[in-house]
């Protein structure tokens, strides 16, 4: 609840960046799915009855959606040359809801089910490929294949990629998450469209197949985005987001560019700063593409050695995942437990997911100034300064069978200073005292100053882009009340 309320604040606090000036009416995240359900989401959850279909077979719930990535995906040109064209990169992602006791073929430990496809793990291991085939092994979560079927029964395989798998997400369900392409929605409403789910030998454990009715109600979503093209969200290569730094070994052993290799990283093997999009709002004004396009969030990836000493509340936690928005953060159900209660079988039912978390420390000058008839004192004492930043995913070497723990922490970039560190804490009040740098019994990291500038200037340019982008808009705008 409270991660909820933290969430909640923040998008309060965003929305001048969005619109210039703070608006009087509500803004907050909208939900961006289109829904279709059984009775029980209405009863159980409280959900739209609008949205209830009874036709679908073997799931409870579906929600689908398109989402921007805040990154560029870049197409070669039909020139022949070497040139490129680069565009947003959005992608289309599906959320199936199944009776938790229904057999799909996932199998091993549910908190390891994820493939990183939105952080810095996934441009890592685009330059290590048998790092990918690992991890790939390891998160599991093969075996689901969509297909979409005419008439006559003939049948076509279309891409479904399992990503994410909560376990139970809500009283006597699962959902699993996948990423999928427009063809889905495109095609003729009559096709079926079937997911299967089968084991290790190919045998068939259960199928869902989407009701008919879903699919018109695509057609006002794709009218919203209809600047968004397939070459949005299919082909090319992305381009990675990131701003980097990481040690000489760490740059040897992970293939990584040299010129990013810093001597100031203590404590840390590598980092790396990205802005990511939160998703949709409240307002049509707010969700446009190209506002959507523009990063707001502010995204730390740390890697670790795999000794470093963190705060877990849980110590058999190796691994969580808290996700961008899935479809589960909008199921309005009747009790008062939170949207992360219950997502980790071996957690006690009501406790949810209980981490520590870290702050950004920086030196800073304090002055005094003292006047004592013509005389005039400055009295300069350094003190260290820091505020909090929140965990977004974690998981342990272990998990990921590599020599370091992965990190991604969620909050804002502090100033540049000569020295900052990252100190890891059980976020509890002495934490934020100034002395805590020193105090700490938990993990510290010092952050490269040059990176930490770079962050900050990345940040800047999107910032202003944002801001020249709406100024222009509302010029636009006004130019064109005016001509009526």
């Amino acid at each position: 609840m409270i991660r909820f309320i933290f969430y909640l604040v923040l998008t309060t606090i965003l929305a001048p960046f969005f619109v210039g000036t703070a608006q009087a009416e509500p803004y907050r995240i909208l939900d961006n799915n289109i829904w279709v359900y059984h009775d029980l989401f209405v009863e159980r959850f409280g959900m739209d009855p609008e949205n209830v279909d009874n036709t679908l077979s073997g799931a409870r719930g579906v929600a689908i959606r398109l989402v921007p990535l805040a990154r560029q995906r870049c197409h070669q040109t039909d020139s022949g040359t070497r040139e490129e064209k680069c565009y947003p990169s959005w992608q289309w992602l599906l959320d199936l809801y199944i009776d938790i006791d229904q057999d799909i073929g996932i199998v091993g430990d549910s908190p390891r089910q994820f493939k990183p496809w939105r952080s810095s793990i996934y441009f890592l291991a685009r330059k290590n490929p048998e790092l990918r085939k690992r991890w790939e092994d390891v998160f599991g979560l093969k075996g689901g294949r969509l297909y979409l079927e005419d008439g006559k029964g003939k049948r076509r395989e279309v891409p479904f990629e399992i990503f994410g798998y909560k376990r139970p997400i809500k009283d006597g369900l699962m959902m699993i998450q996948a990423r999928i392409n427009e063809e889905i929605i495109l095609a003729d409403p009559g096709e079926k469209r079937i997911i299967e789910f089968s084991d290790s030998t190919g045998k068939l454990l259960h199928r869902v197949t989407l009701p008919q009715s879903y699919w018109p109600r695509f057609a006002a979503l794709r009218a919203k985005y209809a600047a968004i093209t397939e070459k949005n969200w299919k082909g090319g290569v992305e381009k990675d987001p990131h701003i980097w730094v990481y040690t000489k070994q760490f740059a040897e052993k992970y293939h990584m560019p040299q010129e990013n290799i810093s001597n100031e990283m203590e404590g840390a093997m590598a980092m790396a700063f990205r802005m990511d999009s939160w998703g949709t709002y409240s307002h049509q004004k707010f969700s446009t593409p190209e506002r959507l396009n523009f990063p707001n969030m502010e995204l730390w990836d740390i890697y670790l050695p795999e000794n470093a000493k963190l705060y877990y509340a849980d110590p058999t936690i190796d691994n969580f995942y808290d996700g961008f928005h899935p479809s589960d953060y909008f199921i309005h159900e009747k009790t008062n437990r939170n949207d992360w209660d219950g997502t980790y079988p071996h957690l006690i039912a009501g406790e949810g997911l209980k981490t520590g978390g870290a702050h950004i420390y920086r030196e800073w000058i304090y002055k005094r100034r003292f006047k004592i008839f013509n005389w005039v004192k400055t009295d300069k004492k350094t003190r260290w300064s820091g505020g909090p930043i929140y965990n977004q995913m974690y998981m342990q070497p272990q998990v990921l069978q590599t020599d370091f723990i992965f990190l991604e922490e969620f909050d804002g970039l502090s100033r540049v200073g000569a020295d900052q560190y990252l100190v890891f804490s059980d976020m509890n009040a002495k934490s934020l005292r100034s002395d805590y740098l020193y105090e700490s019994k938990y993990h510290k990291s010092r952050i490269p100053t040059p990176f930490m500038k770079k962050s900050l200037e990345y940040r800047k340019r999107i910032m202003d882009k944002k801001r020249a982008l709406i100024r222009m808009k509302k010029k636009r705008s006004q130019a064109g009340g005016q001509n009526k």
